[in-house]
């Protein structure tokens, strides 16, 4: 019986790891390291193939209107080409369009991109993705995710930035002055018990040495 159970629990387990590889097909980002001090980070668009065979053609990413980022660009990808598209009046980044021939057996495109300028206030920016097979069905990827909510089938990918922001210079700097008045109190503190210490072996030994003389 105990058998029994450790085999049903067991399973149950890779069942539980399994469902969040099949729910998670979507196109994602990732991010590089952290977000430069002039507002760029360098990124990864993770494009799940979802198309029945041959594959993936082409691939949008559309971007909001705000943040207005225009310093953006897309690294090579080998049977890929990328289009940067810009707003003619603002200069902004509209979007991104990839267009290729599929890889037989890929289970997933990976399109490099550096993202700017980024405001240093941003903590995250939703983008759209359109998706296109070679058969001519598109996929759009333009579901908005609920705070707290179930993930809906078609997620817009979006690009985190909460833990990628540069180090506060000014956390820094308190945190080193902290550093620093701790360590001369503590030196300070040393010195004192040091003259308290010097003083109680000195007046022991006159004290020792009084009594020496009277006897």
């Amino acid at each position: 019986m105990i058998r029994k159970a450790l085999l049903a629990s067991l399973a149950f387990g890779v069942a539980l790891v399994a469902l969040p590889a099949i729910a998670g097909a979507h196109t994602e980002i990732t991010t590089e390291g952290k977000l430069s001090a002039d507002g760029t980070i360098a990124a990864t668009i993770h494009v799940e193939e979802e198309c029945p065979a041959p594959g993936t053609v082409k691939d949008e990413l559309v971007f909001p209107e705000s943040p207005a980022l225009d310093n953006v660009t897309a690294g090579p990808v080998p049977g890929w080409t990328a289009q940067v598209d810009k707003n003619p009046t603002t200069g902004a980044v509209s979007k991104i369009t990839w267009t290729g021939a599929p890889e037989a057996g890929a289970k997933q495109i990976l399109f490099p991109v550096t993202f700017g300028t980024i405001p240093a206030a941003t903590d995250s920016i939703v983008f759209t993705s359109v998706q296109t097979c070679a058969d001519g069905s598109v996929t759009r990827w333009v579901d908005p995710i609920p705070a707290g909510g179930p993930e809906p089938e078609h997620p817009t990918p979006v690009l985190e930035l909460t833990a990628n922001k540069p180090a506060d210079s000014t956390s820094s700097t308190t945190a080193a002055a902290t550093t620093t008045k701790k360590s001369s109190d503590d030196s300070s503190t040393g010195v004192i018990i040091g003259i308290i210490a010097a003083v109680v072996v000195v007046g022991g030994g006159v004290a020792l040495y009084a009594r020496s003389k009277k006897k």
